[in-house]
């Protein structure tokens, strides 16, 4: 909605969250051998984890919907005659049910 809004001057991030690899180069291979290389491996893990800059990301999800009665069209402050409006106008609810079916591949 932020799109057909704003006539694309702003537009909503692909919303995706994707988990990191995996490091873990240890094996367990069920003997007492196997445990004492997998307590060497991770002692060693530890130390080079104190040296390794680990980078994280955190996101906050936040949607918002209009009333369903609602008018979706471009502010009159995005229309330009460089940026004319690109989206008619349509209610929130309307629009909800097209994105709705379309993402379960349904015509629309």
């Amino acid at each position: 909605m932020m799109r057909r809004w704003t006539n694309d001057v702003w537009v909503s991030t692909l919303h995706r969250v994707i988990a990191p690899e995996n490091s873990d180069t240890s094996t367990d291979n069920g003997d007492a051998a196997g445990a004492e290389a997998d307590a060497d491996a991770d002692a060693d893990a530890d130390a080079d984890m104190a040296t390794q800059v680990v980078e994280r990301r955190q996101s906050v999800a936040f949607f918002v919907n209009a009333n369903g009665d609602a008018v979706v069209e471009p502010i009159p402050t995005c229309v330009t005659e460089t940026n004319p409006a690109r989206y008619e106008a349509v209610t929130a609810g309307e629009y909800l049910m097209r994105k709705h079916l379309a993402s379960m591949g349904k015509d629309i």
